[in-house]
């Protein structure tokens, strides 16, 4: 019988400057994700919020992204990302934070965050890079996808030993066969006190390619456009690209984070050079029925979604007063959503 020496198993797991925060230490802090898309932030992030974990204002699965916050980080309001997480550090002492394209910005939104601990999931890149490619409308060239794969690893690697910030590093596919193990290690690094419960419902969240996760990320892409705004109504298109959906596209309007209404995308689309024709996908907000007073911050997105609609250009009257919607310089679709 071959003897079993545990310090020489291999648990897919491995702590980086993380001696400070271990055990039961109760220092405030935020668990930040980070990953390649495709390559399992959604199973970590989902393990983390079935605990219970605080994942940011507006998380909810199979993603489990504060849409609020990564969209202020991506379009750089340093002022409302503080706010945020000023908000969010106030009513938890722990919460975290996950959105694949945070690679992007991790190094300039490092010390906006208190006391942050990176769980980094590393998936094996050929699977991540073939993820992506089964996931996309149109194939991409599979080689160009596996660099970009691996330079998203690398870089995530290179900030930790340029930052070095607390980390865990996790590998995905021992995540995958041994989800209850796995998390143990990981919850145990970052200080996190998880009971056995807590732990079972983790571990059961952690599943390969979960086929909801696979029909947000596939089935409910959507292309739409933003066609008029005006002092009695907004108006658009919207529709999945997978045409086997059945159901018509919720559209949510909003006023900065508040949202004022949801309608169905259903309406006959007017013939119009650049819409679409003899399609039943148009979508119309009556603001003078609904009580709204058209103004700035006024926003669009297909619910489930994590883009807006990009508004059109604004006519106004020479008192400054709206006038009318033109699209003669928005002529472009809104860019399919990801989600991962």
């Amino acid at each position: 019988m071959v003897e079993r020496h545990p310090e020489l198993e291999n648990h897919g797991v491995f702590a980086l400057n993380c001696e400070t925060i271990s055990g039961e230490h109760t220092l405030p802090r935020t668990l930040i994700v980070l990953g390649a898309p495709r390559g399992g932030t959604s199973a970590i992030a989902g393990a983390l919020a079935a605990t219970g974990l605080f994942m940011g204002g507006g998380a909810s699965g199979p993603v489990f992204e504060s849409l609020a916050l990564a969209n202020a980080i991506e379009k750089g309001e340093d002022t409302k990302v503080r706010e945020l997480i000023g908000a969010f550090d106030a009513e938890h002492d722990v919460w975290a934070f996950k959105r694949p394209g945070y690679n992007n910005y991790v190094g300039q939104y490092h010390s906006f965050f208190r006391n942050p601990i990176y769980l980094v999931i590393l998936r094996d890149p050929v699977a991540t890079a073939n993820r992506g490619y089964i996931s996309s409308r149109l194939k991409a060239n599979f080689t160009k996808k596996l660099h970009h794969i691996l330079s998203i690893q690398s870089r995530i690697l290179g900030f930790l030993d340029s930052s070095g910030a607390p980390a865990v590093l996790i590998s995905y596919e021992k995540l995958l066969q041994s989800p209850e193990s796995t998390l143990r290690l990981v919850f145990a690094a970052t200080g996190l006190k998880i009971g056995p419960e807590a732990l079972a419902a983790a571990a059961a969240f952690v599943e390969p390619s979960p086929l909801e996760y696979l029909e947000k990320s596939r089935a409910s892409r959507v292309e739409g456009r933003w066609t008029e705004y005006s002092p009695r109504k907004i108006a658009g298109w919207a529709r999945y690209v997978n045409r086997s959906m059945d159901t018509p596209p919720k559209v949510v309007l909003y006023q900065d984070d508040r949202e004022l209404a949801v309608c169905s995308a259903e309406l006959p689309v007017p013939d119009r050079e650049g819409e679409r024709r003899g399609v039943e996908c148009g979508f119309e907000f009556d603001l003078q029925a609904l009580g709204i007073e058209p103004g700035s911050g006024l926003r669009l997105r297909v619910k489930g979604d994590i883009r807006d609609f990009e508004p059109p250009a604004i006519e106004r009257e020479e008192d400054g007063s709206l006038l009318r919607s033109t699209l003669a310089r928005f002529r472009r679709r809104i860019a399919p959503g990801r989600h991962g």
